[in-house]
């Protein structure tokens, strides 16, 4: 029997213990599993270039490992051009680079972005309510550029997207969430830092008709 579970960063099988650990040092900042919630942190968790001079050093000899390479260099029709084949060939995703390992109710391994998202996640498994990670959306911006919309939830038997948001992102990200939902004809509910549990988003829910 096969137990092996692949990894969707690099696409290595490990063994559903060996995962965890693999993801945590190699991949990613956080772990959180649902049983403990133990987590790792990076140790420059909180630092930047302005209070740490490591990071700072680190960040400069980036800069010019990559000054004057391609990828600094293109042009709005390569990045246009590029844009184009990722969304053709389904590429590309979260641009957040936080990621908290999830079990699922149901045992399936996810990867979530944020902790609004974690508490969400686990207030429906908590009250047993259906749901997956959908697809994403494509969507066309006032300047008739095509892109692609990430919902974090989607509720089985509601027909309902969710997307749980700071106060900042929920401004920023206002008038995209109104073209997504009226060219895709689905209705998103935005979810602020005190909407993150069941209770509060079924009384939303509702309030849609």
């Amino acid at each position: 029997m096969n137990n092996k579970i692949v990894c969707e960063y690099c696409g290595k099988s490990f063994s559903k213990y060996g995962i965890k650990n693999h993801i945590g040092m190699v991949h990613t900042k956080t772990i959180i599993n649902r049983g403990n919630r133990n987590s790792r942190v990076a140790w420059n968790k909180g630092l930047t270039k302005e209070t740490d001079k490591r990071v700072l050093k680190y960040a400069i000899s980036i800069s010019k490992s990559l000054k004057g390479k391609p990828s600094h260099l293109q042009t709005t029709e390569t990045k246009n051009k590029i844009r184009k084949h990722a969304i053709k060939n389904k590429l590309g995703g979260h641009t957040s680079k936080k990621s908290i390992y999830y079990k699922m109710k149901n045992g399936k391994i996810i990867y979530l972005h944020s902790s609004y998202e974690f508490s969400v996640a686990n207030s429906l498994d908590e009250n047993n309510i259906k749901w997956h990670r959908p697809e994403p959306v494509n969507w066309i911006d006032e300047n008739k550029i095509r892109h692609r919309y990430y919902p974090d939830f989607y509720l089985n038997d509601y027909d309902i997207y969710l997307d749980p948001k700071n106060s900042y992102l929920r401004k920023k990200d206002e008038t995209k969430i109104k073209l997504v939902q009226q060219q895709n004809n689905i209705k998103i509910l935005i979810l602020s830092s005190k909407e993150l549990t069941w209770k509060k988003i079924k009384a939303l829910v509702a309030s849609t008709g």
